[in-house]
């Protein structure tokens, strides 16, 4: 069973997602989050087709909030590990430091000072050392 925490989020994710804010996400729309996750333009496009024609209940080509939770629920630890990838700033170091996150922000438009991705850190960094690990981030994404 979700809880409030994870419902909250989801829902910030979605809210986000939905640029046009008219309660649904479009492929378009989709696709940002794929390329957040570190899919190039071409292979962004695939998963976020492919996606919406797996999800897509009603056949619109939009997702609700419903589907998308049901997307997000589906994805298992290579989708996770992919996302995880996405924010690291030096491939395969293993970490999410502040600067990985800032830069995977601003992919997605949204640009925060170094300050403020220390702070999102440290709310899931469990050992301290100033950087998410992928059992923090698995930890953070479960929550």
């Amino acid at each position: 069973m979700e809880t409030t925490t994870n419902v909250s989020k989801l829902r910030q994710v979605f809210d986000y997602l939905d640029k046009n804010r008219d309660g649904k996400i479009s492929v378009d729309e989709l696709v940002g989050l794929y390329k957040a996750m570190g899919e190039e333009e071409d292979s962004a496009e695939e998963e976020a087709k492919a996606a919406m024609k797996c999800i897509d209940s009603d056949c619109d080509g939009l997702l609700d909030y419903e589907s998308f939770v049901s997307l997000m629920m589906e994805g298992d630890d290579a989708d996770l590990r992919a996302a995880f990838e996405a924010f690291e700033l030096v491939k395969g170091s293993g970490c999410i430091t502040p600067d990985g996150l800032r830069r995977a922000l601003q992919r997605l438009g949204d640009v925060k000072t170094h300050e403020e991705c220390a702070a999102m850190i440290r709310a899931f960094d469990v050992d301290g050392n100033g950087v998410l690990d992928f059992h923090e981030f698995r930890r953070m994404m479960s929550s």
